[in-house]
Parts: C-alpha cells; structure tokens; sequence
C-alpha cells in the first residue's frame, strides 16, 4: 500500500509539533524516574550489570536496555539522540494506526485517527520524557497491528512476531506478562473451524516459543541472581499499598475521594474540607514497613514477597472494600492529564486548584475549566465506548483485538495501581475506537437529517 500524501503531511505535522514543544530540553539530563532508567542504562554499557546505586534494579530490563542501545550507537548520555528516536516511534506509531483504521474500516477512519494522534499534546510530553510510555505504545501498537495480520492472512511469521513483539512489551513492563492467555485463547477461537487442530496448534506454538524464550530468559537470569524468578519485584509493594487505601481512602471518606478522582479534588475539599487531598498518593503506608524488614536484615525479594502475602490477606479480608478501590484506579486511569513542569510532562490533573491553589482566579472560572476539561475528556472516551460497540455489533473480529487489549489493560491496571500517564499506551487504540464512534454518530445524523 502506497503511503498517502495527506498521511505524509500528518507525520510532518507530528515531528514538527514534538520538536516544537521539545526543543529547550531535546539535550536535557533526565529527572525523576528518567534518571533512574539513565544510571541503570550507563551501568549496563559500561558492565556492571543491571544496577542502581549499587543495588539490582526492581524494574523490567526493557526501557533501560532501550536507551543503553541507543547510548551504544551514539554515545553515553546522548538525551537528544533519545528524544529524537522517540520522537520518530511516535510517527511510526501514527502510520501504524493508518494501516489498521485503513485495513479494518476505511481511508477516511484512518486518516482522522492519525490527524487526531499527530496533534494530541500528550505524544510529545511524552517523547521528550525519559519514560517508558512511548515505547510501550509503539511496541503495543505494533502488536495490535501484527494480530491482526494473523487473523487476514494466517502466516506463520505473523504468529511469530505477535509472540517476539509480546515479549519485548512484557520486559518493558510487566504489566503485559498475563496478556498472552486471552490472546492463546482468541486464537484457538478465531480459527476452530477455519483450520486443523493440528495447523491451529502449530500456529500457536509459533507464538508462544518466542514468547516464553524472551521473558522466561529473564526469570532464569533473575532466579540464577536472586533466587526469585520475578519479571519485576514491585508487585508486593503495590499490592500492599492497594490493600493500605482500604483503610486511609474507603473507610474514612470514600465518596470525598470518589468526587476528587471523577471531578477534582477542588470539589471534594468544598464538600469536606477537612479531607487530606494527598492521602491517595502517600507511600508512607509501604515504605515503612519495607524500612522495618530491611532493619530485620531481609532482602528486597523476601520484602515484596512477605508485602504480597500480607496485602492479598488484607484485601481478601474486605474484597467489597478492594472493589471500591480498583474503581478508584478505573477513574484515575482514564483521567485527562495536563502539561506541567520544566521539562513539561504530562501530569494528573486530580489536583487542579485544590489546596488554595491559584486563588487570583474566580471560582466560577475554576469550576467552568475543571468541568469543561473533563466534560471534553469524558465525552471523548464515551464515544470510543460507542464506537467500540457499534463496530463489534457489525463485525467483532475487526474490533476484537482492539477491545482485548483495552479491557486488558483496564482491568490489570484498576486491580494494581494506576496513574493517568499508565494509559498513554493505549490512546492510540482509544482514538481509533473514538474515530469509527464519531463517524457511526455522523452517519447517523446524516441519515436523520434526509
């Protein structure tokens, strides 16, 4: 397929805007986690291993190995090489979305899905971060779109990639390490009856060997290390943490943080104004404890373990309470995010005007901007939800990986933690559904109006 000239002008208009927003920090030392990523990317070139600060690494090796390549074809602390690299994953994302909205629906879906991604301010916030987001987007939408090669042409090098491309976005984040369960399942479902159980089982094999050759390589390189096969050694934490807001956010004011998570916590502190707007971001809860074992002279792993164990007794204690909670995590996941900071990033907007913040401008002004974001925000995702609908209603195979990967990664984040910038992976995903949603509401009202 010819690449379209309108297409070409998007791509342009993408590069263009990232450089643009990016252009006083292209050369800038990463802060944050970025500094994190950065000193375990150096210590990997220059052979010590996957460490920080003298301690192994608790992440997944995949964005620190990212920029440690990178760093090896142009130099140590090359930030702008990075950026730029980012830059231009973003772009191939975009074109990747073209080819999926032009395969499964028509020009006119995938030309607006690539204007709408190629002007969204949150892909270049995100490129000029050193931050796992845009990789994982593009190797996710790589994913997507390779799925759904399997399911038009049927050819065993698409099985292959679908489960090399999986294990690359597992060791980027761990969040994806379950994904290839629904998608074995789909699989054995989409071709029952198109092919032999015997083919059907090959395929599949096909998928998963790479798969479980990439990441079960990493969890025997942790076990000989550590003695744990962890793809990553945070989930006790979390799950403790998670287990901890029962007590400090469902049990003391739920509908005040039910209100701050939906509207804004501007509005909870109207309502209660005694309500600490900063308990559902307090990691005391889990540090804590993780400093009293460490005095006990345990290990990092035999801590994460002994969380995960005491976090699932607590939650399986109150699952009500845990259910109250992962809705929580839904609301924050789907959040819009604003630009903040030098080097701007994309942040939670939870706290917009909350705490006394910004008092020189009106209530009025404060209520019209928090409810007109959000109302954008949210009438944005109920068109994606519509259009998810309406094109599983006319055909579920076009819609289905799509709609997979979206309840996927819905449902894991809600259950664990969550924060806004955890879903600028799958935007892209949303702007197509919300694309064939708005076109769907169009005809329809084309149609009315005859």
């Amino acid at each position: 397929m010819k690449i379209d000239k309108f297409l070409t002008i998007i791509i342009i208009l993408s590069i263009l805007i990232s450089l643009f927003l990016s252009w006083d920090v292209l050369n800038r030392a990463p802060q944050s986690d970025g500094a994190y990523y950065n000193e375990i990317a150096n210590n990997l070139i220059e052979g010590k291993g996957f460490i920080y600060q003298g301690e192994r690494a608790k992440i997944v090796p995949g964005y620190p190995l990212f920029i440690a390549y990178v760093y090896s074809f142009f130099g140590i602390d090359n930030y702008l090489a990075v950026r730029i690299i980012q830059i231009i994953l973003f772009a191939l994302s975009i074109c990747l979305i073209y080819k999926i909205g032009y395969q499964l629906f028509n020009k006119k879906i995938a030309l607006f899905s690539s204007f709408i991604m190629s002007i969204f301010y949150v892909f270049p916030f995100s490129a000029n971060k050193f931050d796992r987001e845009i990789l994982m987007m593009f190797l996710l939408v790589l994913l997507t779109y390779f799925l759904y090669q399997t399911y038009l042409k049927t050819k065993i090098r698409y099985f292959f990639l679908v489960g090399l491309i999986l294990g690359f976005l597992t060791l980027t984040n761990g969040i994806t390490q379950l994904l290839f369960i629904p998608i074995t399942i789909l699989f054995f479902f989409f071709f029952r009856q198109k092919l032999t159980l015997k083919k059907m089982s090959l395929l599949i094999l096909f998928f998963l060997t790479p798969y479980f050759l990439l990441v079960g390589s990493w969890q025997i390189h942790n076990k000989m290390l550590t003695g744990f096969s962890y793809i990553a050694p945070r989930g006790g934490e979390l799950l403790y943490w998670k287990a901890g807001q029962i007590e400090t956010m469902v049990e003391k004011n739920y509908v005040g943080h039910f209100i701050g998570h939906a509207f804004g916590y501007y509005f909870s502190q109207k309502m209660y104004p005694d309500l600490d707007t900063k308990i559902y971001r307090d990691f005391n809860y889990f540090r804590d404890k993780i400093e009293e074992f460490k005095k006990q002279g345990k290990s990092y792993l035999e801590i994460n373990k002994i969380l995960k164990e005491e976090g699932m007794e607590k939650i399986l204690e109150k699952p009500h309470k845990y259910f109250l909670i992962t809705v929580l995590n839904f609301i924050v996941l789907n959040s819009p995010l604003k630009p903040y900071g030098d080097p701007p990033s994309n942040t939670r907007i939870l706290d917009m005007f909350a705490d006394g913040r910004h008092p020189e401008i009106p209530g009025v002004v404060k209520i019209f901007i928090l409810l007109g974001f959000r109302g954008i925000w949210y009438l944005f995702l109920a068109i994606s939800v519509y259009g998810l609908i309406k094109a599983f209603h006319n055909n579920w195979k076009k819609i289905i990986w799509i709609l997979l990967i979206l309840v996927y990664f819905n449902i894991l984040y809600s259950a664990i933690h969550s924060l806004p910038r955890f879903a600028i992976p799958i935007y892209p995903l949303y702007i197509l559904s919300f694309s064939i949603g708005l076109f769907y509401l169009l005809e329809k009202i084309r149609k009315k109006s005859i």
